[in-house]
């Protein structure tokens, strides 16, 4: 399990592919089943890094696609669009009130 974990999120079209679509789903369902909803590794890191260099940053995911239907996003690029611009209005506002304080 730690290869899905940290290498390959259960991923066919990664840079490493060690495993079967079977084993993916496989995993994924046991992931499903478990209560986990989204993979996020990066902002972890950008997390990390910004917060040693005593930057403020803000980290707001979205899941855009269903990884029980594929890995691939199929939606247009309006919409993902909208849905940055939704994040950018979270983090302003956030902001904006945490500055009253």
């Amino acid at each position: 399990m730690f290869f899905f974990d940290c290498i390959g999120q259960g991923r066919l079209d990664g840079a490493f592919c060690d495993y079967s679509e079977k084993e993916k789903m496989s995993y994924i369902q046991h992931l499903n089943r478990s209560g986990v909803t989204n993979i996020e590794m990066e902002s972890l890191a950008f997390a990390a890094l910004t917060h040693h260099a005593g930057i403020r940053a803000a980290v707001v995911c979205v899941s855009i696609l269903d990884r029980m239907v594929g890995d691939q996003v199929s939606i247009a690029v309006c919409r993902i669009a909208s849905y940055i611009h939704i994040c950018i209005f979270v983090v302003w506002e956030r902001s904006l009130i945490k500055s009253q304080y």
